[in-house]
Parts: C-alpha cells; structure tokens; sequence
C-alpha cells in the first residue's frame, strides 16, 4: 500500500528531529543501551582515530571497557576530548557539565591518597587517583589501570564539558608514555569543513607532513617556549610564554594585552583605511570592505630557531570567510582575549594566562605532528596544500562573453550574405564596357557585337562546339577565345580601335 502524503511528512519531520538532536538513524537502533552510552561509535585497531563535531565541540570515540568485537558499536563507547595540554586521562565523577563516570559499574578503585588540583585551559580539577580502562585505539593507545577521577572542578566559563566523559590527555610524561602502545609519535589535522578530522598514530614525521617547519622543542605537555614576537602586518608585538594547541578552545586565544595589540594592530595597517572594531573581547568584529587577502597575515616566531615558525593567512583568523578572495563587508576576527579576570569564553586558569592558545579552526590550515621518539619532544608545524580557490565570475564579465559572441555570429552571417551576393553576380566582369542595344538571340543568329576595352567579340550560337582547326584559324586572325557567361556562348575577341 503507498503510504499517505501525511505519514511521509511525519517521517520527515522525525528523520529531521533527529538530526537536531544529533542523532543518527544508527542511534534510533540501539536506544536498549544503558543511558550513558554514546551509540554509533567504535574504538578501532588501525592507528587513524576519526574525531567528530557536535554543538558542544570535538570528540573522538572511546571504549569503557575491553571488546573483542573490535570496529562494532559497543555498549560501552563514550564521547571523550582530546587533551593537548596534559599527561593524564581524567574522568569525571562530579565536574561542570561532563557526564559522570559510572565507577561503580566499572568496578574503578578509588584511591584513599591526597586530593590533587590540576589547571587545564578552562577549569580547575580537583582529583583522586582511580584504577580503570579507557580505550581509544586497541593496537596504538589505552590505558587500563592508572587515571584521574575529577570529584569537584571550578571555572568562569560556562557550559563546558557538555555531552563529554572526560578527557583523554596525550602527554608524554611519567607514566603516561605507557598509553603509548607502537609509537611515541602522533599527527592532529581538522579538515577544511571543520567538522571532521583525523587523530594518526605514525612512525615517523615524513609520513605524516612531507615539508614540515623546524621543529619545535615542546614540555611533555606538548607546550611550546617563546621568547619571540608576533607580527601582524608591519607591527610586531613581543611574546614571552607558551605557544599551546586545544581542541576545545572555540576561538585563537591570545593573552589579554597581546589581543588589544593585534586589534590595534589591523586598525592601523597603512593599506587598510578607516577601520573601526568593536571592544568585545571574544571575537571583535571590524566595519573593514575589501578583499580578505589584502589584510595582513600573522607571523609567529617563538625564537627557538632563526624563522618564522608558521604563518596565520587572514582568510583563516577571519571567521567569516571562506577563501582569500572573498569581498566582505564587516570581519569578525576569530580571537579572544585570555585573562584570569576574565569571564565566559575569555577565562583561562592561572597556568595559561601568557599563552597563545591554537583552536581547531587555526589547526586546520596546518598538519601538525607531535613527536617524543627521541627522547625529547618537538612539535613539527607543516602547512596543508591549499588549492587556489575559484574566483566568483562578475556579472560584467558574462555582459563581456554575450557581446563577443553575439559580434562574432554577426560578422559570420555579414560574410556569408556577401559571399552569397558575389556568386549571383557574373563570372566575367568586364570594365568600361559600352554595348550598343541589344538584340534578342535568335536562330537566325543575328547578334549584337559589344566592343570592350578595344575587343571587339564575335559571338557564335549556343551550341556551337569549336574543334582543334577552328581555333587555329581563330588565333592565325588574332582573335581570342572567351566564353560568354550570360548566355553561355563562346565568343573571339580582336583588337578594335583604341
């Protein structure tokens, strides 16, 4: 039976509920799952860990407990962070907006031990030792005894670790060199949608970056030492402190006094007139019209080697644009500033308070490789090939293309009406011509004889072929031989009087 118009709208309006919800069909199937489950995921075996987006940031996919049926949807898979800025693995008992660790069902031993308190960008932890498992790569990356269990955390920003379990730290200190399981060596790229990216574990840094920077001496918290400048257009500005890079920061983050210079900074370019950028500390928006390309890119230069570092081109620190050679109106600037008196987005703790904080968005443009192989930690930054983006066609220029063609069809159409004229015109044209009256052809071969330019032609009747001794004969008198195009008859011309 086909269903009703009324049942597929329903169905419609469901599918795209779910899509609001972030949801997938997928999702619909395994709603028997206990209600701390995240479905739809999966740790995997291959070293390259897919990480996702959502309304409340990225994630990647981990396993609360050991399978054997790796790569299917597990009834223990969550929504965990990346951590870029410390060693260990935390889960949240009682922490802001992050879901809780079911401890009790996983059987984790909590320590007796002393609370300690841990700084990550956004909030502070206070954490007991545990015994449990996380696993976010069976072959590359687990831990199965030792993490973090968060019994209270504080923070000025707000909303933060929705939808999450935790945060699965990628530093290379102590003991967490055993998460480690192949190689002490990682790659982070977020695509260029920016809601999709890739976590690869690989075994050396060709593989992952093919024309890499200088790398970068980084802590075992993968933080970078600056003792350089940034330089925004023709204005440099000193940087002394970190240089780290977050997934779950939502904007560049930069330090507060620093930020009020880089605004400064575009408002002052000599090429960029007349702009004027609100006073909001979480992503300013300027009134400037052009092309994006024409604003000043940034140099970073930590001042661990002799140069630049990276470069942040301005169609990636513009938030709202797409490509170099976009023409906009007003920019919003994808920066905030960082201060420990600061709220909302601009809060960061204590340990952060002097440094640069790179966001996805920032990442995206680059591949960037995290490497403890030798022994010592370096952060190797290569920037992506990035295709020349199309540039839109303007409406003059199809005016241009029609005019052209519509020129080109009629000069064709002008030469073919003259060639046509030409072909109904006779044969032989003859110059200066004076022909007394004509009289009409008939049988009895009474015909006209015109003299022209001293010939004077004798016309013979339609029909009459000429043999080999009759032209001789022509020629012996002087006369030559034409035919006569009007009538078709052969016709000898002799020289008259001039």
């Amino acid at each position: 039976m086909k269903p009703s118009k009324a049942t597929i709208l329903l169905f419609t309006l469901s599918i795209l509920a779910l899509q609001a919800s972030c949801f997938s069909l997928s999702d619909v199937a395994s709603l028997h799952m206990r209600p701390h489950t995240v479905m739809n995921a999966y740790a995997a075996s291959t070293g390259e860990i897919p990480i996702f987006k959502d309304l409340d940031g990225y994630y990647v996919y981990t396993d609360l407990a050991y399978t054997t049926t790796k790569g299917q949807v597990g009834n223990d898979t969550v929504k965990m962070m990346l951590g870029l800025t410390n060693n260990n693995v935390l889960l949240t008992d009682s922490c802001l907006n992050f879901n809780q660790y079911p401890c009790d069902y996983y059987h984790c031993s909590k320590s007796s031990g002393d609370i300690e308190t841990i700084n990550y960008p956004y909030f502070v932890a206070s954490t007991i030792k545990a015994s449990a498992e996380t696993y976010l790569d069976y072959a590359y990356w687990d831990v199965e005894e030792k993490v973090l269990l968060a019994t209270a955390c504080t923070t000025f920003a707000s909303g933060y670790g929705a939808g999450r379990y935790g945060i699965l730290g990628l530093g290379t200190q102590g003991d967490s060199k055993k998460n480690f399981l192949k190689t002490l060596m990682f790659s982070i790229s977020i695509d260029s949608n920016l809601q999709t990216g890739t976590l690869k574990f690989v075994n050396n840094a060709q593989n992952s970056a093919p024309s890499v920077y200088n790398g970068l001496i980084a802590s075992a918290n993968w933080m970078i030492a600056s003792k350089g400048f940034i330089q925004v257009g023709g204005y440099s500005i000193s940087f002394r402190g970190s240089l780290a890079f977050d997934l779950n920061a939502d904007a560049l983050g930069l330090p507060s006094a620093m930020f009020q210079q880089a605004v400064q900074a575009i408002v002052s370019q000599e090429w960029v007139k007349q702009v004027v950028c609100t006073q909001d500390t979480y992503l300013p928006t300027c009134n400037y019209t052009g092309l994006v390309k024409d604003l000043p890119i940034i140099m970073v230069c930590t001042g661990q080697t002799n140069n630049v570092d990276f470069v942040i081109p301005p169609e990636v620190y513009v938030k709202n644009a797409k490509s170099a050679d976009d023409y906009v109106y007003s920019i919003t600037l994808n920066w905030k500033a960082l201060d420990i008196s600061g709220s909302g987005e601009s809060y960061v703790t204590s340990d952060y308070k002097d440094t640069i904080i790179v966001d996805p968005r920032t990442m995206s443009y680059f591949d960037i490789v995290f490497d403890a192989t030798s022994g010592s930690n370096f952060v190797r930054i290569s920037t992506k090939h990035h295709d020349t983006p199309v540039k839109p066609t303007k409406w003059w220029v199809y005016v241009i293309i029609v005019c052209i063609v519509l020129v080109i069809i009629g000069g064709c159409l002008f030469v073919m009406k003259k060639r046509k004229a030409n072909n109904e015109k006779p044969s032989v044209v003859v110059a200066n011509a004076t022909q007394e009256p004509l009289v009409v052809a008939d049988n009895s071969m009474n015909y006209t004889n015109p003299v022209i330019s001293g010939y004077n032609y004798q016309q013979q009747p339609v029909g009459f072929v000429p043999n080999d001794n009759y032209y001789q004969q022509q020629q012996s008198q002087g006369l030559a031989y034409a035919p006569n195009s009007t009538n078709n008859e052969y016709q000898y011309a002799k020289p008259g009087n001039q």
